[in-house]
């Protein structure tokens, strides 16, 4: 049995700082954040002060209850989430690695709404598959959303070219 599962908000109660890659910096005990995935005997956590992933052991964490958690993927507002941001290690053409958002590609492609929650219910499913997807968030209503939105599309098309 696991002590943690995805998504559960933790606290990050230790950092041994002696191997390269999981927690280095003292200054991140008392942060929170949220588990990603498990990688052997390390956590995955993405720390919510400062967007980023770091590696734990299990004792270095503590489970926050889902009632004193103000994380939003556990309780969703309506505003900013993590799993609408995704870290571009490696860019296609070089340069820095980067965090893209997704409604920042749906304004710089000049969207419309139905383009944009297309991409967004097609982004959320790939989310998920990764780990830190919406929670409740489902492969079957995101296909549903996209055909969805894909008809509208097509009749847009469809009624510009007059056919």
């Amino acid at each position: 049995m696991t002590k943690f599962k995805l998504e559960d908000t933790v606290k990050i109660v230790k950092c041994r700082g002696e191997q390269e890659g999981y927690c280095t910096n003292p200054d991140w005990v008392g942060q929170t954040g949220s588990v990603e995935r498990r990688e052997g005997v390390f956590w995955v956590v993405r720390r919510k002060e400062e967007n980023d992933w770091w590696w734990f052991h299990e004792d270095d964490l503590e489970l926050i209850a889902e009632e004193d958690a103000l994380d939003s993927v556990n309780h969703p507002t309506g505003g900013l989430s993590g799993h609408y941001l995704a870290d571009v290690l490696k860019p296609q053409r070089g340069g820095n690695p980067y965090q893209a958002e997704c409604d920042d590609i749906i304004y710089a492609l000049n969207m419309t709404f139905d383009e944009g929650e297309a991409f967004k219910a097609i982004w959320r499913t790939c989310t998920a598959r990764l780990g830190y997807g919406k929670k409740d968030n489902t492969a079957l209503y995101n296909a549903q959303k996209l055909v969805h939105r894909s008809k509208r599309i097509l009749q847009r098309a469809e009624s510009e070219t007059g056919e």
